[in-house]
């Protein structure tokens, strides 16, 4: 990372990005522990301080948005998960290469996490079989609990949000907060792709 930042520094680039890797969980019939995200221990010792590097050397045209990093460095028993259901997959699916709609790209590959096959249905009539979503959103919602999903999943920072929308939906108050927060972070984004 800090190569790539030395790298960056007399360049005139807008801005360039540096993920924390998710590892899609290979299953082949049992979760391979083996293949599991790194250790939370290893964000906070290591990225960390290769981020304090990179910031040092590009100055201004540093941004982190560590969002993610914090959930998985604060929280490392639930990675930042304090919401009950996996809303946020409803709204980005996968759809691989074998044709199956997933419920998201973490399981994608194993077909009982698939809603079907655009081979035989339309996605239209697949997203439209209400009963099948919610037998796979079951599974993993209240029988595994996010056991086989990956720390840091794609829809993670929707799940937080949505959550927090379902269990204040009356909450005028909320409602507000939100607003201005929305305004807030309109403002302090420098980079509008960089999220």
């Amino acid at each position: 990372m800090v190569e790539f930042a030395e790298m960056f520094k007399d360049i005139d680039v807008n801005y360039c990005q540096y993920k924390p890797e998710i590892i899609q969980v290979e299953r082949n019939g049992d979760l391979d522990r083996a293949k599991e995200q790194i250790s939370s221990d290893f964000w906070l010792t290591k990225v960390s301080t290769e981020l304090e590097k990179a910031k040092e050397i590009l100055g201004k045209k540093f941004e982190c948005n560590s969002y993610k990093l914090e959930d998985l460095i604060m929280s490392p028993k639930n990675y930042g998960r304090n919401y009950k259901e996996c809303i946020g997959s409803q709204f980005q699916p996968c759809v691989g290469a074998d044709g199956n709609v997933y419920v998201c790209t973490n399981h994608r590959g194993h077909k009982e996490y698939s809603y079907g096959n655009i081979a035989e249905k339309s996605f239209k009539q697949i997203w439209a079989d209400l009963k099948t979503r919610s037998c796979v959103m079951n599974k993993i919602n209240h029988k595994e609990k996010f056991k086989n999903c990956s720390q840091l999943c794609k829809p993670h920072e929707s799940n937080k949000i949505l959550w927090a929308i379902k269990e204040n939906q009356n909450d005028k108050k909320f409602d507000e907060e939100m607003k201005l927060k929305s305004k807030q972070l309109k403002k302090k984004i420098i980079h509008h792709n960089f999220i």
